[in-house]
This record gives C-alpha cells, sequence and structure tokens, in this order.
C-alpha cells in the first residue's frame, strides 16, 4: 500500500488543489470555459494556475536545492514555515486581481479567498505544531465546492464521454471528493507521515477557512 499511498500523496500535492477546484467548475458551469475572443476565460485559467502552482512550485524547488527544506513534502514542520509564506503572498496576489476584474465569476473570487485563509491558518498552527497539508487542500476544496454549488444552484455536471454525454448529480461529485479526501487522508497515515489528530485537524481548518470566507466576501 505505501508506493500507492505516495503516488496519492504527489497526485493530491496541496499544490494541484487549485488545479482540481478549476477543472471541477468546468463541470460545473461549462460557459464559464468559453475560449472566444471576448471572453477573458483562458487568461484566468493561465494567471490562477501560474499563481498557484507553477511560481509556488519554483519557489520550493529552489528552497530545496539550497538546502532550505529535505524535500518537496516538507515532513518536518519548521520547513513548512517558508513555503507557506511564499505561496500565502501569490494567493494573496491572484485573490486581488481576482477580485478587480470584473470578468471573473464571484465563485472563484470566493474560492481564492478562501483558499488564502487556509493558507495563513496553516501558517498560524504550523508555528506550534504539524497540520496536514493534504487534508487542509481537500476540507477546503470540499466544503468550497459545496458551498458554491448550493449559492448558484449548479445542480448537475455534465461529463462528456465517447459518444455519450452523461448529466451527473453535483451531489454525487461532491461524495467522490469527500471519499478521495478520506483516502487522500488514510495515504498520509499509512506513510507515517501524520498523526490521525493532524489529518483530522487538516480537514477541520480547511472547511472552517472556506465557511469564514463566505461572510467576509459576500
Amino acid at each position: 500500500m505505501k508506493p500507492f499511498s505516495v503516488l496519492l500523496s504527489y497526485l493530491f500535492h496541496p499544490l494541484f488543489i487549485s488545479a482540481y477546484f478549476i477543472w471541477l467548475i468546468y463541470w460545473m458551469n461549462p460557459v464559464f470555459m468559453d475560449f472566444s475572443e471576448n471572453n477573458g476565460s483562458q487568461l484566468i485559467i493561465i494567471s490562477l494556475l501560474t499563481s498557484t502552482i507553477l511560481f509556488p512550485g519554483i519557489a520550493i524547488f529552489m528552497m530545496k536545492g539550497l538546502k532550505l527544506i529535505d524535500s518537496i513534502q516538507m515532513r518536518d514542520k519548521k520547513e513548512r514555515v517558508g513555503p507557506l509564506i511564499v505561496t500565502s503572498l501569490f494567493y494573496i496576489w491572484v485573490f486581488l486581481n481576482f477580485k478587480r476584474n470584473s470578468l471573473v465569476p464571484e465563485y472563484i473570487t470566493y474560492f481564492m479567498l478562501g483558499a488564502t485563509l487556509s493558507l495563513f491558518i496553516c501558517f498560524f498552527f504550523t508555528l506550534f505544531f504539524k497540520v496536514s497539508l493534504h487534508t487542509v487542500g481537500f476540507g477546503s476544496l470540499l466544503l468550497g465546492l459545496a458551498i458554491i454549488r448550493f449559492k448558484y444552484a449548479f445542480d448537475d455536471v455534465i461529463l462528456t464521454l465517447p459518444g455519450k454525454t452523461l448529466i451527473v448529480s453535483t451531489d454525487l461529485i461532491l461524495l467522490c471528493i469527500l471519499i478521495l479526501g478520506g483516502i487522500v487522508g488514510t495515504s498520509r497515515l499509512l506513510l507515517d507521515a501524520h498523526t490521525p489528530k493532524q489529518v483530522y485537524l487538516g480537514y477541520l481548518l480547511g472547511a472552517s477557512a472556506m465557511l469564514a470566507a463566505y461572510p467576509a466576501y459576500y
């Protein structure tokens, strides 16, 4: 099970949560992904992915090259302080730019605010003890999408398969995310990367950040 757990840890690294979010948003609201000349979707997506994955990833690999951290998994809580600060700055930049841009759907800006809050909460807790960043990411993703689903009435998800198109309830997708989040949390336990308390606290912190962002944004 350990090789599979390692694979899951990399596939669902916290850096990729924003990519999974925008992918799921495409399912919930395909109109947003209109790449016509008069639509800014492409630039919005590129800006989001480069600022939340590429640039923080480069910074983390530079820290590893300078031996400021031992690995991108950042097993020691002290190693997480620098990467969390750098990533938080990029997230703040994305949120502020999205908030000023009328082309960006408000539910994406809301999610970025929640994700930014989750990073700051993680930074605060990391000063005292270790928290699972993987489960923080899944807690944020699940609650953020659930809030967006109910506020904007994204009831169905369109799945395009070879030769057919399926319409699936968004609630089923949220259930799948919940199960996948549990599997990822279990994989972190199997790798002895975290204790159960650290895993459960991660879910709680991620979800709490999204709940706190809702009244702050709307």
